[in-house]
C-alpha cells in the first residue's frame, strides 16, 4: 500500500513537472534572413527566454510562407515571432503571402518597437547638406530592401534628380553596397549597426534622433516624411489568454532587463514594449503603418 502510495505520488509529480515545463514553454521563430537586424533581434530573445527558464527553440523559418508551414505542421509548439509593418506589405506584394492565423488581439503579445528609418551616405563623399548633395548628380542609385517601388518619387520632385532604386537581400546587404560604392545613398533601418559602422554618416531619421536632421524639416512632401518602422510580436499556437499574457510579461522583462536588448535597443534610439504602449501605442497603429506602405502603390 505504501509502495502504491509513493508511485502515486511520484506520478502526480511528474505530471506536475510536465504541466510546468508545458507552461513555461515559448519558441521564437524568424522569418527573415540569418544575417540581418532580425535574425540578431530573434538569437537576442531566445537567449533570454531561456535565461528566464523556458523551454525555448530558435527556428529559422526564412519567409512568410515557411512560417505559417511551421506554425500549422507544430501545433504543440507556442512561439512568437516579429512582424514589422513594412514586411506585412512586402510579404503579401512579393510573395503572396499573408501571415495565417491572421493578426488580431488574440494572437498579438505586444507592440514590439517604434524605430527610425534612416537616410545614410558614405563619409568619403564628404556630406555636408542635402541639397548640395542631390545638386552633384545626375541620378541617385538608392539601396533599399524589400522596400515598395516609387517610394522616393516625391524627392525625386523635389530635387529634380531621378532616383533609381536598388533593392539588395536584407538590411546588412544593403549596408554593405553602400560601403562598396554600389549606391549613393540608402534607405534603412536606423540601428546601431548604421551608427557605429565606420565610414557611413546617417543624417537624416524619422524622428531626427542623435543629431540628425527630421525627415519633415528636410522633405516636407514626402509621402514617408513621419513614418517609423512599427514593428508587432506576434504569438503562434498560443491558445489561451493565460499564455500569451505570460508571453508578454516575459518579453517586456527581457526588453527591460536583458543588458544585450536593453544595449541594443537604447544605442539605436528604439522605444520598446511597456514604453512604448504607455505612449498609447497599440495594434491599430501597426495597421496605419500597414496602409502607409500599400498607399506608395496608388
Amino acid at each position: 500500500m505504501n509502495l502504491l502510495k509513493k508511485t502515486g505520488a511520484i506520478a502526480v509529480a511528474f505530471s506536475l513537472l510536465s504541466f510546468s515545463a508545458q507552461a513555461k514553454q515559448l519558441d521564437i521563430l524568424a522569418p527573415s534572413g540569418n544575417t540581418g537586424n532580425g535574425w540578431k533581434q530573434a538569437v537576442m530573445w531566445h537567449k533570454a527566454l531561456v535565461e528566464q527558464g523556458y523551454d525555448s527553440k530558435l527556428h529559422w523559418t526564412k519567409n512568410c510562407h515557411k512560417n505559417n508551414k511551421w506554425i500549422k505542421n507544430n501545433p504543440g509548439r507556442q512561439a512568437m515571432y516579429m512582424l514589422p509593418a513594412n514586411s506585412w506589405k512586402s510579404n503579401r506584394a512579393k510573395q503572396n503571402c499573408t501571415p495565417q492565423p491572421h493578426i488580431s488581439y488574440d494572437n498579438l503579445v505586444s507592440v514590439l518597437y517604434l524605430r527610425s528609418m534612416a537616410l545614410c551616405v558614405s563619409k568619403s563623399i564628404n556630406f555636408t547638406n542635402v541639397n548640395d548633395f542631390m545638386k552633384s548628380k545626375k541620378r541617385i542609385k538608392i539601396g533599399v530592401s524589400d522596400y515598395p517601388s516609387g517610394m522616393f518619387n516625391d524627392l525625386s520632385k523635389q530635387f529634380n534628380v531621378p532616383f533609381q532604386e536598388v533593392t539588395f537581400g536584407g538590411s546588412s546587404k544593403t549596408l554593405k553596397g553602400l560601403i562598396a560604392g554600389d549606391v549613393d545613398i540608402i534607405f534603412t533601418g536606423y540601428t546601431a549597426r548604421e551608427i557605429n559602422t565606420p565610414g557611413v554618416q546617417c543624417f537624416a531619421t524619422s524622428k531626427g534622433v542623435n543629431g540628425t536632421k527630421a525627415f519633415a524639416e528636410l522633405f516636407p512632401n514626402w509621402k514617408l516624411k513621419n513614418l517609423a518602422n512599427f514593428s508587432i510580436m506576434v504569438g503562434a499556437n498560443i491558445k489561451s489568454k493565460e499564455n500569451l499574457a505570460d508571453a508578454k510579461a516575459a518579453l517586456h522583462k527581457m526588453l527591460k532587463e536583458d543588458s544585450d536588448l536593453v544595449n541594443y535597443y537604447s544605442k539605436s534610439f528604439i522605444i520598446t514594449g511597456a514604453d512604448l504602449e504607455a505612449t498609447g501605442a497599440a495594434l491599430g497603429d501597426f495597421w496605419k503603418t500597414v496602409d502607409t506602405w500599400i498607399s506608395l502603390d496608388n
